[in-house]
């Protein structure tokens, strides 16, 4: 929040809470919606799994921030 004005505030605190409430209301509504097929074991299971590979990718996502983006040109290129 450092460096916003007042006014800047309000859509940012609207997007973080927006992303704060979808991940945990999506992968409720999805678990909900299997119910009926799967079991309560199998789906905490599935929680189980995400809750191994969310991790996992955000690290492998984060390790090389920059390895999509051009490179800086070199000094004399």
């Amino acid at each position: 929040m450092y460096g916003s004005t007042l006014a800047d505030r309000a859509p940012i605190f609207s997007v973080v809470y927006l992303l704060s409430y979808s991940g945990a209301t999506i992968p409720a509504h999805i678990a909900g919606q299997l119910s009926g097929t799967f079991s309560l074991p199998q789906i905490a299971l599935g929680y189980g799994g995400l809750a191994l590979v969310a991790p996992l990718f955000t690290v492998l996502a984060a390790r090389n921030p920059r390895s999509g983006a051009t490179r800086d040109p070199q000094p004399g290129e």
